[in-house]
């Protein structure tokens, strides 16, 4: 072997070795074991922009964000499985139904994963019941220093910010959840002054797990015009991982609505009516204990009759498929209540004396459809009267 400018040859192999450029490396010997440039990559977020506009009257109703340190504690999460099944007799009818996830040419993309949606479906609604949110948490087993209309203002300023980042909808969901789960488990700590610290957290949280690129905390401290500051939006959410008990797995309304909107072969127009009656019902408190796919089925069925009479219905015009009852597990007897709520929460967004607006608005946009503007939820419409007064 001789050594050459461009590295050592191997006389006999006749093989160029280039000569080793770190520190300490010896000609001739074999080089080190290459690192991963792949590894060392960090996705670059992307600028968010601040806004420069003031969050409404509603949001400053709302100020002097304070919270006690407190460490969270350590828990220990179990999710609890179902005694019974009680899709059982209803499944027993998919061999006289049409298999969606199998008739046609989709069931062949990979990322559908046909083969297991049922069985991930079914495991969904099984965790319906690990972080349930208790009926009418804010008065009972004690009545909580928040109201009902303090709950209404929170979750319409939230909207509003949700929809100027440009969010996922499971990162509304979520965060939503985590508020009305947090409230009902440690509700009594809550006060005033904390309560849209509360929500920016949960935001901020929820963002964290669906987003790629969540939010800025800075931009949220200026939302709030400064009444939260980063270092509280940091201890609220140690204190919601602790009372979540670091369990983001429970499942969202959006996830069955999709699933009901591909069983029925729904429009466009029916997808997104059913996504507006779903947000303005999750926002009001009196539909904030619904199990995610009853909200979902209750939201899809309303949408249905209210556009039966337009053209605008899926492809079969009954207001609840056969197909539906199975795949969701809910008859249409079981609506019946959830329906109710919602046809109450659609009146009362369309009232004259409502001033929480941020959901109609939000879906007068046209990448909605502009649900938001049909003539189907005139308050005068007879589906929703006959609903509301059921």
């Amino acid at each position: 072997m001789r050594t050459t400018r461009f590295g050592v040859r191997n006389e006999n192999a006749s093989q160029l070795v280039p000569q080793q450029k770190q520190h300490g490396a010896i000609a001739g010997r074999p080089a080190a074991a290459k690192r991963n440039p792949l590894a060392e990559i960090r996705p670059r977020p992307l600028q968010q922009q601040k806004s420069k506009e003031e969050p409404g009257r509603d949001a400053c109703e709302l100020q002097g964000m304070e919270i006690d340190e407190e460490q969270p504690q350590q828990l220990s999460m179990a999710i609890e499985q179902p005694e019974t099944d009680r899709h059982a007799p209803l499944l027993a009818q998919l061999p006289k139904i049409v298999d969606v996830d199998t008739a046609d040419e989709s069931s062949r993309d990979a990322q559908l994963v046909s083969c297991y949606v049922k069985e991930i479906f079914s495991y969904l609604q099984s965790l319906e019941g690990t972080q349930r949110v208790r009926r009418d948490y804010l008065c009972q087993p004690v009545k909580l220093e928040i109201t009902p209309r303090m709950h209404r203002i929170l979750f319409d300023w939230l909207v509003q910010v949700h929809h100027r980042f440009g969010l996922l909808p499971e990162t509304l969901y979520l965060a939503l959840h985590i508020i009305d789960y947090y409230m009902t488990q440690e509700g009594q700590s809550v006060g005033k002054d904390n309560y849209q610290l509360l929500g920016v957290s949960a935001l901020f949280l929820a963002a964290k797990v669906e987003e790629i690129y969540p939010p800025y905390i800075q931009d949220l401290v200026n939302l709030t015009e400064n009444t939260c500051q980063d270092s509280q939006i940091r201890k609220m959410e140690r204190r919601l991982l602790a009372g979540l008990e670091f369990f983001f797995g429970y499942p969202q309304p959006i996830l069955f609505l999709r699933r009901y909107s591909r069983v029925s072969g729904a429009t466009a127009e029916v997808h997104d009516c059913a996504k507006f009656i779903a947000e303005l019902a999750r926002c009001t408190y009196d539909s904030a204990h619904l199990p995610p796919s009853l909200l979902a089925a209750a939201a899809f069925c309303l949408a249905v009759e209210l556009l039966a009479g337009y053209g605008r219905i899926c492809a079969q015009p009954q207001s609840w498929l056969p197909e539906l009852e199975v795949f969701s597990g809910y008859l249409k007897a079981d609506l019946l209540p959830a329906l109710r709520l919602l046809a109450k929460a659609v009146l009362g967004a369309y009232s004259d004396k409502n001033r929480f607006t941020a959901v109609r608005k939000k879906y007068e946009s046209r990448s909605f459809q502009s649900v938001s503007l049909y003539p189907e939820f005139d308050p005068a419409s007879p589906v929703l009267q006959s609903y509301s007064s059921c």
